[in-house]
């Protein structure tokens, strides 16, 4: 499951990413209050 596309990997690869440290940061928040 390796695609060698050199545009929508980096971008699909930065959404996950995002989401990924969106969701850690709201629940580092909510586990902080």
């Amino acid at each position: 499951m390796r695609r060698m596309n050199s545009g929508f990997t980096l971008i699909e690869l930065m959404i996950v990413v995002a989401i990924i440290w969106r969701s850690r940061r709201l629940r580092l928040s909510s586990s902080s209050k």
